[in-house]
């Protein structure tokens, strides 16, 4: 009883009842998906080889792992500021942008990447006003490349980004900014040496968040990219790991 006491006083024995519940919904699912891809009880690498075998699907793995780095390496360059911006304004417009910020993640990844396609589309919004403005003569390839997937998954991972930055910055203390400015430091060097190191552990939070949900994406390259910027999916298909 007494080791449970200490237990509870404990802050990482909060989280043993969340761990539990993460393990038996993800952990065991996982287990068993590895067992079957070495086709336990045999223990077998068969489905590697087969799959590592294939110069395709080599390809489109390191393609997926490509992607999700340049998509997680944008979000992090536009939501920095963006986090920045929402925890330097007033309480008032610092809630009406977190507001804008979470309303399109309330929206469906597919409504938001097919509204895409209608925006960028050879008949789309950009191309009918580039038109009626004689800007171009003929539409612009706007769509089914990799730039239109880049745009699709950052606008949809980006509030997974801005969010953990704004709730990392909101626990700098800015008194500490205050000291560095009255030291003699400079606006831009206070920021560097002082704010920037203590909202890293946003930036790692936001980075490996937007970087593991961007591994999945499936829908949004085959929508918006063409034929070369496949991504790959991996789900369980009788006794081979990966399709």
């Amino acid at each position: 009883m007494k080791t449970f006491q200490k237990l509870d006083q404990m802050p990482i024995g909060l989280t043993v009842p969340a761990f539990a519940i993460l393990l038996v919904i993800f952990g065991i699912p996982i287990v068993h998906l590895f067992l079957s891809s070495i086709n336990a009880p045999a223990f077998s690498a068969t489905n590697y080889y087969m799959f590592f075998g294939q110069p395709a699907n080599v390809r489109v793995l390191f393609q997926t792992i490509e992607v999700s780095v340049v998509a997680t390496v944008i979000c992090l360059i536009v939501g920095y500021p963006t986090a920045y911006l929402i925890v330097t304004a007033s309480k008032s417009v610092r809630m009406i942008l977190i507001v804008l910020v979470i309303i399109p993640y309330l929206t469906s990844g597919l409504a938001r990447t097919y509204a895409w396609i209608v925006i960028l589309g050879d008949r789309g919004v950009i191309n009918n006003l580039l038109l009626h403005l004689g800007v171009i003569h003929s539409p612009l390839q706007l769509i089914y490349n990799t730039r239109a997937v880049y745009i699709g998954m950052v606008h949809i991972m980006l509030p997974l980004m801005i969010l953990p930055l704004v709730s990392a910055m909101m626990g700098v203390d800015r008194s500490l900014m205050a000291a560095a400015r009255s030291m003699g430091a400079r606006p831009l060097t206070a920021f560097w040496r002082v704010f920037f190191p203590l909202s890293l552990p946003g930036v790692r939070s936001g980075s490996l968040l937007v970087f593991v949900f961007c591994l999945g994406f499936y829908v949004t390259p085959a929508a918006l990219g063409g034929l070369r910027d496949a991504m790959l999916r991996v789900s369980e298909i009788r006794g081979h790991p990966f399709r």
